[in-house]
């Protein structure tokens, strides 16, 4: 019997090396004594100490016995999910200019990787660049590496909170800057790397022209 042929991995695949997948899969024993405490582990429900408020269960349960939502939906989200996610944007975040918060604005994906994969090909060709935050989660940069994006890391202060280095960012735009990404609150430190009256005054985009990902 004929044996399987083992495929070579693709050029793509062997761009990058997707660290965090590393360090969470590395097997090591703890001492005797001692329980193995992962920090590598970023998902927030892995102890149950965060669960899904009853009013998120009750609105899951209706949609599922309700039988209208069984379709394939949308790529982008559901016109209706999109539109409310526009308005509570507008309500809390822009008041001033909920006029411009628009479900047609608002992209629905699967999970925090899948948009930002699909925001940096959309966006970028090879050999263009983004900028991301320093510290910033590790995906990032690995997603560059698979599609041969530059990502350029400009500076959080840690003596203030983890605040944004807007001189730092803006060193960093040239031509082929693409777009910006503001991780709020910050993935790892959990802080907040701007707020409105912080961002304003340093008018950080004035005179370029990258779209901002406030992810």
């Amino acid at each position: 019997m004929e044996s399987w042929k083992v495929l070579e991995p693709s050029t793509m695949s062997k761009r990058g090396v997707n660290t965090l997948e590393c360090i969470t899969l590395r097997k090591s024993k703890a001492p005797a004594n001692k329980s193995q405490l992962k920090f590598s582990v970023g998902d927030p429900t892995h102890d149950g100490n965060l669960v899904a408020p009853p009013s998120a269960v009750d609105a899951l349960v209706r949609c599922v016995e309700g039988n209208k939502c069984n379709g394939y939906p949308q790529m982008t989200g559901r016109p209706d999910a999109r539109e409310a996610v526009a308005q509570y944007w507008g309500k809390n975040f822009a008041p001033q200019q909920s006029a411009h918060c628009k479900g047609e604005n608002v992209v629905f994906g699967c999970g925090v990787s899948d948009v930002f994969i699909v925001s940096l090909t959309s966006l970028c060709d090879e050999g263009d660049n983004i900028l991301i935050p320093k510290p910033c989660f590790s995906f990032y940069d690995f997603a560059c590496e698979l599609y041969s994006v530059e990502a350029r890391h400009y500076l959080c202060n840690h003596e203030k909170d983890w605040e944004i280095d807007f001189d730092h960012l803006r060193s960093l735009v040239d031509g082929r800057t693409k777009a910006i990404l503001m991780n709020n609150p910050s993935n790892p430190c959990g802080s907040k790397l701007f707020t409105t009256t912080h961002c304003g005054p340093h008018s950080c985009l004035r005179g370029t022209s990258p779209p901002v990902d406030r992810g």
